[in-house]
């Protein structure tokens, strides 16, 4: 895919339809040391963060 971070690439691997998961994503497979802003320069998440999503899959497009 390429569009998204690496641990949430790696995270969705395998799932079928109506699976979940919840993926824990350290630093260097999400965001790494720096901070991400939102378009005011907020800091939305810190830097070193470990991210945590919890995801269903509702469909499967092509």
């Amino acid at each position: 895919m390429g569009d998204l971070i690496d641990g949430f690439e790696q995270g969705v691997i395998g799932m079928q339809t109506t699976g979940k998961r919840r993926l824990i994503i350290p630093p260097t497979l999400g965001y790494g040391s720096q901070p991400v802003r939102d378009q005011n320069g907020t800091i939305i998440v810190p830097a070193n963060s470990t991210v945590v999503f919890d995801i269903q899959v509702i469909a499967i497009g092509q």
